[in-house]
């Protein structure tokens, strides 16, 4: 069929090109040209949101011509994803047509980096027999890097001590920036630290110094100054005498009387006397000499219960004097006993201990080995489940220390799932939810609720539960109940959050997969799809589609589009049972699609579930101005490139919704490399790209020559395809299958 068509094509096509002859006309204008790149290099910075590609036929614009064009996936140094959207399709040269355009996708992302590269190919030429691809059938396309570097540092100075000794401070630069020390013209620093990437730390060291001035040097990066302070050796004071208290002790507790005060004192000239007295709330007594003067030691009497102060002078022969003080306390003291339950130590007093009544201690429970053992409470003449715990000592008191084997170190780890109120939901209760606990219980977290992120922390008590409250300026505080299931096997955190005019349900799954250990079952390619709305007047009526990745590591990628024509990505862990909580923020924040979806092998798919998807009414025309909320199913495949990805050669593509008065449908045929041709006298064009298994194309509405584009997914293991494409209001349904 294509030969015979072929044939009746150029037979009217050198009809043409005779008539034009005759008439005159230049010969290259019956030639078909050839198709390339305008430039050989295209250039776009990382912040624009698409960069252009030119295609231009030379030497002359006969007939219609068309041409694939494809991005060269990981032949450049910019990776796909995330740098750019693979981008694929076909132009087509009408008659007299010399140039076309089409646009590849660029990705920002937050990182300095060099400027990367994505490779343009041309392929598959379809035309008259004298079109040609030109020379230029591949062309560099580069990203440029625009983000910009910032830096701080905290501090930005330090003082040392004239002793020198090392010293730090942090770099915080934006990550990917490179940054260097300019050391300091001083020579009593030395910069260990030279240079750095993002943020970091530098590390100096100062030398002694050996002068009584202060002294002072800058070290710079990336124009912030970082001042380096350190102070000169104080002056010696020999002009007074120099007097000590060597017993008793400072804080010594005393229970008998007179008592008895030793010392040292030492002058240049030597020291006259020593005197010492007694000062308490009750009376001060008067001075005492000491017997001696370098050693000396004098009895003092009139102690009262309670505190009591030794002043104690020193002078010399010139009358200078010094002064010391030492506070002692009468007591009287009763023994303490505590008991320890499991595998944990007690200090701040030892069992058995006399300990003065009537003065406050602490008690601190440590467990043994840490991190395997976690303190639990104390009962007792007090109760806490503080492992500090402070008592005013009182007669026969006992504690006991209870300890327990840590219960978080096998559920420790990174937890995601979602946040949906039971039956319809709602946008101001529903959200995404992560979180990652430590070996002790503690746990950060963050919840996207309301178009908002809103990061929180706390811990887990011993039975699993905690309980917190997030502050929200302007709107009710969320109350969150969080339960970390402590049995390994079930690896969740479940719970409620609520602000008192709605409640909803938390459930999250902790990441389990490791690429060595544990590798995910599910790692693969698979193909996305989302049912529309059965009603294109209420909600999109097409189907919303993407591309999934599985590594090895359980690492979920997902890239699409939603039948509004919505972008929408994702990363995140599956769960050990392959469970992958799709959400996406849209709208900015307005909106979202959130659901949960499982991998399961089943007869027409590999992963299956029901997406709920939100979206806001808009103050402006378009595509569902009033807003909608779409409860649907969702399936995917395993995808494998491949030759004859569909089951079928003979096809129906049916075209419903988006404004389109009547359903219309083309019969096509696919051919065993995947392309497709159409057989109906409507004209369209679809292409498949095989390394994807996404499609896309463009058809004319019945009657009219307005064109519409449309893009979607296969479902190899289903055998069909399905995507959308979107009118004045409301978005239409595109479906490829076998032809009944």
């Amino acid at each position: 069929m294509m030969h015979f068509r072929n044939v009746v094509v150029w037979t009217k096509i050198a009809f043409l090109m005779a008539a034009v002859l005759c008439a005159g006309a230049p010969q290259v204008m019956g030639q078909s040209g050839a198709v390339q790149f305008k430039f050989g290099a295209y250039s776009a910075k990382e912040s624009a949101p698409v960069a252009t590609i030119t295609v231009v036929r030379l030497g002359g614009s006969a007939g219609t011509v068309s041409v694939d064009f494809r991005t060269h996936d990981f032949a450049g140094t910019a990776t796909p994803d995330f740098d750019y959207r693979p981008t694929n399709g076909t132009l087509t040269f009408g008659p007299g047509v010399t140039s076309l355009t089409f646009t590849v996708p660029i990705l920002q992302d937050a990182i300095d980096e060099l400027n990367e590269t994505v490779i343009l190919e041309l392929h598959n030429l379809e035309g008259p027999p004298d079109a040609t691809i030109g020379g230029r059938q591949n062309a560099t396309l580069t990203i440029l890097d625009d983000d910009i570097c910032t830096y701080t540092l905290l501090p930005a100075s330090r003082t040392h001590a004239p002793e020198g000794g090392m010293g730090d401070f942090i770099v915080n630069a934006t990550p990917g920036c490179h940054w260097t020390v300019t050391e300091a013209s001083a020579t009593w620093v030395a910069v260990i630290t030279l240079s750095g990437t993002g943020t970091n730390s530098v590390l100096y060291s100062v030398d002694p110094n050996l002068s009584t001035s202060q002294r002072t040097a800058v070290l710079k990066i990336a124009g912030k100054s970082f001042t380096v302070t350190q102070r000169g050796v104080p002056p010696a004071d020999l002009t007074r005498p120099a007097v000590s208290i060597t017993s008793p002790a400072i804080g010594a507790r005393v229970t008998n009387q007179p008592v008895t005060v030793t010392g040292k004192a030492s002058d240049a000239g030597g020291a006259v006397h020593v005197q010492a007295r007694l000062e308490s709330g009750v009376a001060t007594n008067d001075y005492q000499t000491a017997d001696g003067t370098t050693n000396w030691t004098v009895d003092l009497g009139g102690v009262v219960p309670g505190l009591n102060l030794i002043r104690v002078r020193a002078q010399d022969a010139a009358g200078n004097a010094t002064e010391v003080t030492r506070s002692v306390k009468f007591v009287i003291v009763n023994q303490l006993t505590f008991d320890v339950e499991g595998n944990g130590v007690v200090t701040g007093a030892r069992n058995g201990q006399f300990l003065d009544v009537g003065r406050s201690y602490t008690l601190t429970a440590t467990p043994v080995p840490a991190r395997l053992n976690l303190f639990a409470e104390w009962v007792g003449d007090q109760s806490t489940n503080n492992p500090r715990l402070t008592f005013l000592m009182q007669t026969n008191m006992h504690f006991i220390a209870r300890f327990v084997t840590n219960p978080f170190i096998a559920v420790k780890g990174a937890y995601n799932g979602l946040l949906q109120n039971e039956g319809l939901a709602r946008h101001e209760s529903s959200g995404f939810f992560s979180a990652r606990t430590t070996d002790l219980g503690a746990f950060s977290a963050k919840v996207t609720l309301a178009g908002r992120v809103i990061p929180f922390a706390g811990k887990f008590a011993l039975d699993g539960w905690s309980t917190n409250t997030i502050a929200r300026p302007g709107f009710n505080p969320i109350t969150v109940k969080l339960h970390l299931h402590l049995d390994e096997e079930a690896d969740a955190i479940t719970g409620t959050m609520s602000d008192g005019n709605w409640s909803a349900d938390l459930h999250a799954d902790r990441a389990t997969f490791t690429a060595t250990a544990n590798p995910a079952p599910q790692r693969g390619r698979f193909t996305f799809l989302v049912a529309g709305a059965s009603d294109p007047e209420r909600a999109p009526h097409g189907f919303s589609f993407g591309t999934v990745t599985v590594d090895a590591a359980g690492r979920l990628g997902f890239a699409g589009r939603l039948a509004d024509g919505t972008v929408i990505s994702q990363k995140v862990p599956l769960a050990k049972d392959g469970r992958w909580p799709l959400f996406g923020r849209l709208y900015g924040g307005g909106g979202a699609i959130l659901g949960w979806i499982v991998f399961a092998e089943g007869a027409s798919d590999d992963l299956h579930g029901n997406v709920t998807w939100m979206k806001p009414p808009q103050a402006r025309p378009g595509l569902y101005p009033n807003g909608f909320t779409l409860s649907a199913d969702a399936t995917g495949a395993a995808y494998t490139p491949s030759a004859s990805l569909l089951n079928f050669t003979d096809g129906t593509v049916t075209f419903s919704g988006g404004n389109v008065e009547t359903a219309f449908s083309n019969a096509v045929q696919i051919n065993p490399a995947n392309k497709v041709l159409n057989l109906g006298a409507n004209k369209l064009t679809l292409s498949i790209s095989t390394p994807s298994g996404l499609l896309s194309g463009t058809v004319n509405v019945p009657g009219t020559t307005r064109s519409i584009p449309f893009m979607g997914a296969l479902n190899i293991k289903a055998g069909f395809a399905a995507g959308f494409f979107t009118g004045a209001t409301e978005g239409g349904r595109v479906v490829l299958q076998p032809a009944p």
